[in-house]
């Protein structure tokens, strides 16, 4: 792994800013989803110069002596999840084609994310774990599988993120993480648990400039 787990409060210096640029933004169902809720489309596409502010923000949080010279390709998305739903979406995956990924809380919800480990240092997850959970997601009438226990099984929570208004966590993409469930707390806000996702697929240094210093890379240097 290149990247240490990181938590940040107060990421946005005007959180009502961010929700208004949500607001006026459409929440799909998109068909080839693998996730509980809805989310926008691709903020590159919808709103760049938010999109670029954002990016900006986070690569000088991960890279503070060579952001000026980094180049990058990101997903990111606003998400919404309801904590009526009945796909609970608190399934274990890693994001494998991020190298990291940052997410920000928006909303007063409680609920956030979970780093967690398996149990068994030598275990392995089949591949029909994931093809389940996009049939799961993806099928409105779909009922939980039983392998979504057999899942849980295999791992633990080691790091548990509680939500709160403008907090931001980043972990590799290689982390097994989930949502972590609603609390009675949370259903009783009637209102959805918003968050900004980003995806940071390649991140590089300019041509010509100096090379990429990955955190956990250089750290097991010494």
């Amino acid at each position: 792994m290149h990247f240490p787990t990181l938590i940040v409060d107060n990421f946005f210096d005007d959180t009502q800013k961010v929700l208004q640029v949500s607001e006026q933004l459409e929440f799909k169902d998109l068909p080839h989803k693998r996730w509980a809720g809805l989310r926008t489309d691709k903020m590159h596409e919808v709103n760049p110069s938010f999109f670029d502010y954002v990016s900006k923000k986070i690569t000088r949080l991960m890279f503070p002596s060579d952001y000026n010279n980094m180049i990058w390709h990101v997903e990111m998305y606003f998400s919404k999840t309801n904590p009526k739903d009945l796909k609970h979406p608190d399934w274990v995956h890693k994001d494998e084609a991020a190298e990291f990924t940052s997410i920000i809380y928006l909303s007063d919800h409680s609920c956030g994310t979970d780093i967690c480990h398996l149990k068994n240092t030598f275990d392995s997850v089949p591949d029909s774990f994931g093809n389940e959970q996009f049939k799961y997601y993806r099928d409105t009438s779909a009922k939980e599988p039983k392998t979504k226990k057999d899942l849980d099984f295999k791992f633990e929570d080691t790091i548990n993120v509680k939500g709160r208004l403008n907090r931001m966590i980043v972990f590799d993409g290689n982390s097994w993480h989930r949502q972590q469930k609603f609390s009675e707390q949370d259903t009783q806000l009637k209102q959805d648990r918003l968050t900004l996702i980003s995806f940071f697929h390649q991140i590089s240094t300019v041509p010509n400039t100096n090379r990429t210093n990955f955190p956990m890379t250089e750290m097991r240097r010494l």
